[in-house]
């Protein structure tokens, strides 16, 4: 045909082979004939309204093939010259085995394009200048079999396009698919985005659907506020490139998973801000990590399988992760500014927060771990489910913030480093195990108003050098276990220890409560280490408290409490309100300080029923104050009971106890009033007491209780000296007392240790005295004992008279009248007389024989003067003694011997033994003789007599003694 002829044709044309430019025209019209071509044609344009095929050979067109609602049927392939466009709006159809479409240049497609069993289409820009573009308004439809690919160029037209099952399709360059038709991946059928260097395939204004299989090979995939990815079936990606959006396309568009998203290839698939990723299926990441920069939402269906080493990040964007949502193996991490909501329980292998903020109610399992500057907004509740690790970490001096949160832990959580921020509506629960190693604070940060609670129902263990701190605007609450195996606890805050709380301390390791406000309820336990009250703080114990050993040292102390174990306080502690501390009677309380410190006991009763050591600092009581002693109070401090503060003084002080007084310098009652029925032992230093401030003194009597004062101790009360002892005291060595004009005793005194005590006045005994070893009574006066007067010691007076009982070893100085019971030794002894010694008629003279060695096993009596005899003498066997005959006893040894004994009662002697009394008057000595056994009767008579006698006599003598 030649150039310029238009050809229509209407019935069957076979061209058969064409030769080079065969066919040259104008204008090739077929309107309702079956054309079938092959060869070359060349014609400006080729309109198709009926059949045409092109054979096996193939077509090579140099023109525009405008296939106008007809059938384009290609056996063979059809190529078209650059620059020349095919346009459809009828059917082409690729029936043959090596059929293809070469399209060089822009093509426009409408209608159907079918590419049934067999056939390929390749429509291919080899420039890839970007100008290359396929448009319909049909449906692109890639059958079974066949294959459809493309690189570059765009998709422009509402038409959609179906892969088939067994169809397949592979888009290569920077494709471009804008206006809105659907791209639907039938289940069989497969799409293959590819590509290379950092190109991108835009799916802007789409809606691609995958129920077969999508690969994902190479280049970014673009989206906008339109597009939307479903994959509801298998979806493949190795490409380490990006759901983006780019070319200033609006963002929004959604990628929705209800298949397997299998990630493979090492580097990163991100969904990057703009980009909405839904997820109701499965990701299997088996390569590398998938990245959520965008908004999300994962179902509670979803499973997200990790190989080793790989990863789920969720980074600054918004995402939801809802109930039953699984994370198994490899790392989900949540950072940086996203905010992330999980709602429910949220499984995972291990999981890191380490930025952003999370939200929501939710239940966490598996493991979980936060770096600093994490942040949980909003009011809401997270819990660690008892399956569940969280661990508190970070670095340097960051904040793990807690704000408007319950956190509850029925796991486990470490908390290893960063602070914990805490607001006023933050409550933090731990129900089983919180480990804390951090040496970091529970506080308030970045301006937040401080509060908030942490309460403990089960066990806080703190390990780690480092003290952890719950600052000043914390609430801390236990009923549970505490456990210090390393550093300390620091509750700066409000607190309450209920009475089940158990604080475990490994040596070395404290819980330190200062400059808030605590309760610490009956029953609490501290064992081992050190717990310690101070500052500014103000402690409430209630009922019985136990610790090992417990430092108050400032602050102030309330309460009615009973404590157990070892407490020291400072100077400047304060016991505040009325309210009673009692020192148990494990209970060890030491007042310490230093300087001229005070610790205060205003209005508050005392009462000690184990050790109280006051070793610094005076004790500041006022009107209210009352301190009882039952046990051992040892005062060492040097320094006062005092009143300061403005206080009015006063107080009492009873000691029903031991008061002993250690310590070389004075301690002084000088405002409360000092009361002693017990002990007060007085080993060292001195103690004074303010006029009025003795309880004991009644007039110029010394009252009640028992008083020791060591040596080189000294006793004094301001007001004027004693001259009556109506209490129990004794004087030890080179003892000072206040009383050195006593001059009557009806209590108990003795002076003991080498004790030197002299009058010149008149002394009158109707008590207990007891001059001891070592020891001296000196009066230049006259003594009159009716009374108990033991000397194992010296004594001397002018006169000594005894109406009531003289014992002892010692040495009386003076002239000796006695009309009471006079018993020398000390069961038995020897008791010395330096001048006369006149036994009235109403004396009783009590001698112990346990022995034949005077003075050591019998008693006896040296008077260097006069012995003037009179009264009974009363003989006694001791110590199972039986003597023999022939033994001897001389009980009195004197300068002379007058008188008799009104009567004499010796015991019992063995059979065929009596006594010899002959030399008893002259020379003291009594013996013991053979003699005839007598008449039974008179035997028994004698023995009865004998017997009572006795007996009256160990009566008398026994409370002589």
């Amino acid at each position: 045909m030649t150039a310029g002829t238009t050809t229509i044709v209407t019935t069957a044309y076979d061209a058969a082979p064409f030769p080079d430019g065969a066919i040259r025209a104008d204008t090739f019209r077929n309107l309702g004939g079956l054309v079938t071509a092959t060869g070359r044609m060349i014609v400006p344009t080729l309109l198709n309204q009926a059949q045409f095929t092109v054979g096996a050979d193939g077509l090579w067109l140099t023109g525009n093939f405008n296939n106008q609602g007809g059938t384009l049927n290609l056996v063979g392939r059809l190529a078209l010259d650059p620059g020349f466009s095919l346009t459809n709006s009828g059917t082409i159809v690729l029936s043959g085995p090596n059929s293809a479409l070469i399209q060089n240049g822009v093509s426009v497609f409408g209608g159907d394009f079918g590419v049934p069993t067999g056939g390929a289409v390749e429509v291919r820009d080899r420039h890839i200048d970007g100008n290359s573009s396929l448009s319909y308004n049909g449906t692109l439809i890639v059958g079974s079999g066949s294959s459809f690919s493309r690189w570059g160029g765009s998709f422009t037209g509402p038409g959609e396009i179906h892969i088939g099952t067994g169809g397949t399709m592979w888009l290569g360059g920077n494709g471009y698919w804008g206006d809105g038709g659907a791209i639907t991946i039938e289940s069989g059928g497969a799409l293959t985005i590819a590509g290379h260097d950092n190109g991108i395939h835009r799916f802007y204004n789409r809606v691609l659907t995958n129920n077969g299989t999508v690969t994902h090979e190479e280049r970014h995939i673009g989206l906008n506020v339109n597009t939307t990815i479903t994959n509801n079936s298998l979806w493949i990606d190795q490409s380490g490139f990006a759901f983006t959006v780019r070319d200033g396309q609006t963002g929004g568009g959604s990628f929705v998973n209800n298949g397997t998203f299998r990630k493979l290839g090492a580097n990163e698939v991100a969904f990057d801000p703009g980009v909405n990723l839904v997820n109701n299926g499965v990701f299997d990441i088996q390569q590398g990590g998938i990245g959520l920069y965008g908004t999300g939402t994962l179902a509670g269906s979803t499973v997200v399988n990790m190989a080793a080493g790989t990863y789920f990040l969720i980074r600054d964007g918004e995402a939801t992760i809802r109930s039953g949502a699984r994370f198994n193996g490899g790392d989900v991490s949540f950072g940086d500014a996203g905010d992330t909501t999980l709602l429910g329980d949220i499984y995972v292998t291990h999981a890191t927060f380490w930025g952003g903020a999370l939200y929501g109610d939710h239940t966490l399992h598996g493991s979980w771990w936060t770096g600093a500057n994490a942040w949980f907004g909003t009011p809401g509740t997270t819990t660690i489910a008892s399956d569940g690790i969280w661990e508190f970490g970070g670095h340097n001096n960051g904040v793990n913030r807690l704000y408007d949160r319950s956190f509850v832990n029925n796991g486990l959580v470490n908390h290893t480093s960063s602070h914990i921020g805490m607001n006023t509506a933050t409550t933090i629960t731990n129900n089983a195990l919180w480990v804390d190693s951090s040496g970091y604070a529970f506080t308030a940060a970045d301006g937040r108003p401080g509060g908030g609670s942490f309460i403990n129902h089960g066990t806080f263990r703190k390990t780690g050098a480092n003290e952890v701190a719950f600052g000043g605007s914390m609430n801390f609450v236990n009923d549970g276990l505490i456990d210090v195996q390393a550093g300390g606890i620091g509750i700066y805050g409000t607190g309450t220890l209920a009475g089940s709380t158990v604080v475990n301390m490994a040596t070395g390791t404290y819980v330190l409560i200062r400059d808030g406000t605590v309760t610490i309820a009956s029953g609490t336990r501290f064992n081992g280490g050190d717990v310690g009250f101070g500052d500014a703080g103000k402690t409430t114990l209630s009922g019985d408290v136990y610790v090992n050993r417990a430092s108050f040292w400032g602050g102030q102390l309330f309460g009615d409490h009973t404590l157990h174990g070892s407490w020291w306080t400072g100077g400047n502690a304060w016991f505040g309100t009325p309210g009673t501390t009692t020192i148990a009677s494990d209970g060890i309380w030491e007042f310490g300080g230093h300087n001229n410190g005070i610790n205060r006991i205003y209005d508050r009763t005392f009462i000690n029923n184990g050790v109280i050591n006051h070793t610094d600092s005076h004790l500041g009581m006022n009107v209210n104050s009352a301190i009882t002693n039952n046990a051992l109070w040892v005062e060492s401090s040097n320094y006062s009971f005092t009143t300061s503060d403005g206080q009015a003084g006063g107080g009492t002080f009873v000691n029903s106890g031991t008061f002993r007084k250690e310590g070389a310098t004075q301690v002084a009652f000088h405002s409360p009033v000092f009361t002693n029925t017990g002990t007060v032992d007085v080993t060292a230093g001195s103690l004074y007491f303010n006029t009025g401030r003795l309880a004991n003194r009644v007039g110029n009597a010394l009252v009640g209780g028992t008083w020791v004062l060591r040596d080189g101790t000294y006793l004094r009360d301001e007001a004027a000296a004693l001259t009556n002892n109506q209490a129990n005291l004794t004087f030890y060595g080179n003892a000072f007392y206040w009383g050195s004009a006593l001059a009557r005793n009806e209590g108990t005194l003795r002076l003991l240790g080498g004790h030197a005590f002299a009058t010149t006045t008149a002394f009158t005994n109707t008590g207990t005295l007891e001059v001891g070893a070592g020891s001296s009574f000196s009066s230049t006066s006259t003594f009159a004992n009716s009374g108990t007067l033991n000397v194992t010691g010296s004594f001397t007076a002018g006169t000594l008279t005894n109406t009531g009982t003289l014992a002892g070893s010692g040495s009386l100085h003076g002239n000796l009248l006695s009309s009471g019971t006079l018993a020398p030794g000390n069961s038995p002894g020897l008791l010395s007389v330096t001048g006369n010694l006149s036994l009235l008629n109403s004396s009783q003279l009590l001698i112990e024989l346990g022995g034949t060695a005077r003075g050591v096993t019998f008693d006896g009596i040296d008077v260097s003067g006069t012995l003037t005899l009179g009264g009974q003498l009363a003989v006694s066997l001791v110590d199972s003694f039986n003597p023999v005959s022939g033994a001897s006893f001389a009980l009195f040894n004197a300068g002379a011997i007058t008188g008799g004994f009104d009567s004499v009662s010796l015991p019992a002697l063995g059979p065929g033994l009596t006594w010899n009394t002959s030399g008893l008057s002259s020379t003291g000595v009594i013996s013991v003789t053979a003699s005839a056994v007598p008449e039974p009767s008179t035997y028994a008579a004698v023995a009865g007599v004998l017997a009572l006698g006795w007996a009256a006599w160990r009566r008398r003598r026994g409370a002589g003694r």
